[in-house]
């Protein structure tokens, strides 16, 4: 880069003996140039600097939230559906109010492939009760597919 500086330099001050007002335009322009490039790299920082945060921010949020694939589903009340489907196979005694929200991971589909569902808890102690019964689940299977039910902690993409 040092060489090409030079190499820019030397050829901007022969184009000052030729053309003054050319070399005055093209100082002025890699002036503007440079100062663009420096603008660009503190905006790089930011972003990666607010990419950070909202990194962060994903990991806070989603400590109180929980996936569960497989789990068999059926028309109404998606919130009703998780609460029964918790209590009866993990022994839990959650209330709908405990689930602040819940909602399918891409389409519903049908009910012998659902899609998975994500259940964000009120509070961390919920979904902490839940997550520490969910070795309950081994034994049981969607009656729809006959396949395994999982309980997964939700992880951000990165």
């Amino acid at each position: 880069m040092v060489d090409k500086t030079c190499d820019f330099n030397k050829l901007l001050e022969e184009l000052q003996d030729t053309n003054p007002t050319a070399a005055a335009l093209i100082r002025h322009l890699s002036d503007q140039m440079d100062e663009k490039e420096a603008r660009i790299q503190m905006l790089e920082n930011t972003v990666t600097d607010l990419e950070t945060r909202v990194l962060q921010q994903e990991r806070y949020s989603s400590k109180d939230c929980i996936i569960i694939s497989n789990m068999p589903c059926f028309p109404g009340d998606l919130t009703e559906q998780v609460v029964d489907f918790l209590n009866c196979n993990l022994s839990t005694t959650l209330e709908v109010w405990d689930i602040k929200a819940c909602h399918f991971l891409g389409d519903p589909r049908d009910r012998l492939n659902p899609a998975p569902v994500i259940v964000k808890f009120l509070y961390f102690r919920h979904k902490d009760i839940v997550w520490l019964n969910k070795k309950l689940l081994r034994r049981y299977r969607n009656p729809n597919n006959n396949q395994p039910v999982f309980i997964n902690e939700t992880a951000s993409a990165r």
